[in-house]
């Protein structure tokens, strides 16, 4: 009974990362944030700062992959949203810096339009996944939308990692067993 308990607990729970709220996608919804504000810091010249924000957005890039990987917090939506950051951070900086003379506009105007067409590019991709039809924004990021079949995949996985470790020690016991 108290098993049963267990398999009722764990299949109420969300699945992690199938939340918006996960770490990593916090994370990267923060390089989503972090990209204006630095922006505005290269902006008003205001140095110290913006690198010092600009570096630190470049550290959760790395942590949200991170951290999406070690505590399995892989989401569609995270899939989206990294790059999303990113190409926000960036194409806001350039953006800036391009409008102020600190680079030469026809590079800025180069690498915000890649990125602009990449975000678009992805967007376009997943939409004719739907066949043309907007599914809702949960459907469409995979956000907390199917539980019922990531739960029985992950129960599927969860019985087929129980039963390769039952062979595996079937197996240790009979070899031990022959040759004794």
């Amino acid at each position: 009974q108290q098993q049963q308990q267990q398999q009722q607990q764990q299949q109420q729970r969300p699945l992690p990362g199938a939340s918006w709220t996960s770490l990593p996608n916090l994370l990267s919804l923060s390089r989503v944030v972090a990209g204006p504000w630095a922006a505005y810091l290269v902006a008003t010249q205001q140095w110290p700062l913006a690198c010092a924000l600009t570096a630190a957005a470049g550290a959760t890039d790395w942590a949200d992959g991170y951290l999406a990987r070690r505590m399995g917090h892989t989401s569609k939506l995270g899939s989206y949203l990294d790059p999303f950051g990113d190409k926000v951070l960036i194409a806001t900086v350039v953006g800036t810096m391009g409008w102020n003379g600190m680079l030469p506009a026809w590079l800025a105007v180069l690498i915000v339009g890649r990125d602009t067409a990449q975000v678009c590019g992805m967007f376009v991709y997943r939409f004719r996944m739907f066949d043309g039809r907007w599914p809702g924004a949960a459907a469409f990021f995979d956000v907390d939308a199917d539980l019922p079949r990531r739960r029985q995949q992950q129960q599927q996985h969860n019985v087929t990692l129980k039963g390769a470790e039952s062979i595996a020690g079937d197996a240790a016991a009979s070899s031990s067993s022959s040759s004794s």
